[in-house]
């Protein structure tokens, strides 16, 4: 029995170092499943940081996208009453600028009729005057023709001269008085 004994002993032992394998065993996966929780609570812990720094950034994102946005609406806003405001202004400075040509134009109409009148009274003047020196060169001949004497001639030729002369100084008068009549006309346009 002794060696009964013995071997219930060594299988005692056995038994044992199935035991303590086995504890071992629990042991080393109670450690192994430590560390995984803690690699787990690590992983988590890691994961909840990055994800409220992604959280953070998305809503630092939004706001600049936000303030991007009513920075875009402003400028865009501003830039139609701008744009509205140049319109108008740029209407207003080409109706201006019309209505100087306009009276710009009407001035040098004004002035270009005067002249051309002015022109047709020369025309005139000269003509009365070539008529009046072609009818006193008929007259002239004419009364050499009949005798008389030089004294009348004289007489008629002093006639004539001073006739010229009146109707010179008339026609200037008239010219003074339509030019300062058009330059008052013109300062009354502007």
């Amino acid at each position: 029995m002794a060696d009964q004994n013995r071997e219930f002993d060594v299988n005692e032992d056995i038994d044992l170092n199935k035991e303590y394998d086995l504890i071992e065993k629990i042991d080393s996966l109670e450690r192994k499943n430590h560390s995984l929780k803690t690699r787990v609570e690590e992983l988590e812990a890691t994961h909840r940081v990055e994800l409220e720094a992604k959280e953070r950034e998305i809503e630092h994102r939004k706001k600049m996208l936000e303030e991007l946005d009513n920075r875009w609406k402003s400028q865009k806003d501003l830039q139609s009453m701008t744009k509205d405001e140049l319109v108008e202004s740029g209407v207003n400075e080409l109706l201006r600028k019309i209505g100087m040509l306009e009276a710009t134009r009407r001035i040098e109409l004004e002035a270009k009729e005067g002249k051309i009148s002015g022109l047709k009274r020369q025309r005139e003047e000269q003509e009365s005057r070539w008529k009046s020196q072609k009818d006193f060169s008929e007259w002239r001949s004419i009364s050499w023709r009949k005798g008389l004497d030089n004294k009348g001639l004289q007489t008629k030729i002093s006639e004539n001269k001073l006739e010229i002369q009146d109707k010179v100084i008339s026609q200037m008068r008239i010219k003074k008085n339509e030019i300062a009549c058009g330059s008052s006309s013109v300062n009354i346009d502007q």
